[in-house]
């Protein structure tokens, strides 16, 4: 009995020496890889910012890539080479010189740098579509005794959709506020900053979606080749002894389809950081033996003035 209770007690011993012994895991990292990002409209000098692929367990800022050969083509004819511009605050990137795309022409761009495999991609400007109406109703403005507002009200926009397959957009709404302070029977008004309005996640379906950076994204297919009319809820604080609404501007921008599902999937990726029970997202990509994205898109602009 002695000899059997030994036995179990080394091999007891044995298992457990065995789980606490460290596991040698070797994690292959695949080959570096360039990143585009990229998203161009009419009449504007394009800009494409590059960097490389950088590893999983790597916290800081993708590093930019300075010495890559960046080349733009209108269908199969050369462009010219775009140039390299670093602005204070903002991360290097390669722009056009004096050339500015045009809607529904195919662009586009190569791009090779030493140690990396050279990538390409391809995408157009769509038609502009203009935003036929906005208004700004059920405005309702809520005071508390420490200075506080709540402003809420509802903004309306109509156009017109194309009667086309497949159209995408991407609404931006910015909020004028102006800093203000009282001299006598004065009101003088300071600086004036524009914020993005975001949208509640409730408002997302199979067609629209509120982008993490503020606006929303929609595709046609519940109105294609329609009048549409889309209505949407806006509220915000503002400490009314220092600040006062001014304009809503709104940019309606349609789309391309690498713009709508980059922007989509990016959108998604991160509303659900680490969610326990959510779907991993894989992020859109039109960068052929790269990753990021090359896309077009055409902006109309409108505003309309928040009571004070």
């Amino acid at each position: 009995m002695n000899r059997i209770l030994t036995l179990l007690w080394l091999t007891l011993f044995s298992l457990t020496m065995a789980c606490e012994r460290p596991i040698d895991l070797t994690i292959e990292e695949p080959d570096p890889q360039l990143v585009v990002l990229s998203n161009f409209t009419a009449d504007r000098n394009m800009q494409v910012r590059v960097s490389r692929t950088q590893s999983v367990l790597d916290t800081e800022p993708p590093a930019p890539v300075l010495d890559a050969d960046v080349r733009l083509f209108k269908g199969e004819e050369f462009v010219q080479r775009l140039i390299l511009l670093s602005e204070e605050g903002q991360a290097p990137f390669y722009t056009t010189q004096d050339f500015k795309p045009e809607i529904a022409v195919t662009y586009t761009i190569k791009v090779e740098a030493p140690g990396f495999a050279p990538i390409e991609a391809m995408s157009q400007i769509p038609v502009k579509i203009d935003i036929q109406s906005l208004k700004v109703s059920d405005y309702l403005l809520e005071k508390n005794p420490e200075g506080e507002a709540l402003y809420r009200f509802s903004v309306t926009i109509g156009f017109s959709d194309p009667q086309t397959e497949n159209n995408y957009y991407h609404l931006n709404l910015y909020q004028q506020v102006y800093d203000y302070m009282l001299d006598g029977q004065d009101t003088i008004f300071g600086k004036n900053e524009f914020f993005p309005i975001q949208f509640n996640q409730i408002i997302d379906n199979n067609f629209i979606l509120a982008y993490f950076d503020g606006g929303v994204l929609f595709e046609d297919t519940p109105f294609n080749g329609s009048i549409v009319s889309y209505t949407f809820p806006i509220s915000f604080n503002l400490n009314t002894e220092e600040e006062v609404p001014g304009k809503l501007v709104v940019e309606l921008r349609s789309v391309s389809e690498e713009y709508y599902f980059y922007q989509r999937s990016l959108s998604q990726q991160q509303q659900n950081p680490g969610a326990p029970f959510a779907e991993p997202v894989t992020l859109y990509n039109n960068i052929v033996n790269g990753q990021g994205i090359f896309a077009g898109y055409s902006s109309s602009l409108d505003s309309v003035r928040v009571g004070r």
